[in-house]
């Protein structure tokens, strides 16, 4: 039973689906070695100048593509969010699939990964 709700919190919603308690067990099975792929393609934001954006890391966030805090629930805090500001209004491309080696920009490596890993 434990192995069908994981499989299930990994790809819906995981608040929810599964307790704090379970995200727990989730991270020290070793079952979350990655963060979790909120989407396969990138997310489109108009920034505002000044206005200081908290990317989420760890893919949990409610409030995707940034953080909502979930991360601190998690034992260990393996995630942490990233802070990032703009001088300047633009259109930035956040990662979605959080596997980026530009954090916490695109870099196409949503190409490379399926939703549910």
């Amino acid at each position: 039973m434990r192995e069908s709700l994981i499989c299930i919190a990994l790809q819906g919603s995981i608040n929810d689906l599964i307790s704090r308690e379970e995200i727990i067990i989730l991270i020290k099975s070793g079952i979350m070695e990655k963060a979790k792929i909120a989407a396969e393609e990138p997310m489109v934001v108009a920034v505002v100048p000044e206005k200081i954006y908290s990317w989420c890391a760890c893919g949990l966030s409610a409030k995707q593509p940034f953080c909502d805090g979930t991360h601190k629930t998690i034992e260990g805090m393996p995630f942490r969010s990233l802070k990032t500001q703009f001088i300047a209004p633009e259109e930035a491309e956040f990662c979605m699939c959080k596997q980026t080696n530009t954090p916490p920009f695109c870099d196409g490596s949503h190409h490379n990964c399926k939703q549910g890993q």
